[in-house]
């Protein structure tokens, strides 16, 4: 069970905002691995991308709860 806490944090990375501003959030999938392997966010659509080459959901969420309990989202504008 997710915390609301968790939840705010899983927004944020997902759309930049911790207020819900889209109808929804997209999932995607990728082959990345090594280094590349994390999820990555595209605030502007919603959309979030996974890498599909975890092991085990208990390896993804793993990695996904350091990334969001690391405090700090960087924002690249290209």
């Amino acid at each position: 069970m997710l915390t609301k806490p968790k939840l705010k944090k899983i927004l944020r990375f997902c759309t930049g905002s911790s207020v819900i501003c889209v109808d929804r959030i997209g999932v995607c999938f990728n082959a990345e691995t090594g280094l590349s392997r994390r999820p990555v966010a595209h605030t502007c659509g919603a959309i979030l991308e996974v890498p599909c080459t975890y092991s085990s959901f208990p390896e993804f969420r793993m990695e996904f709860d350091n990334i969001l309990s690391s405090n700090y989202f960087e924002m690249d504008i290209l």
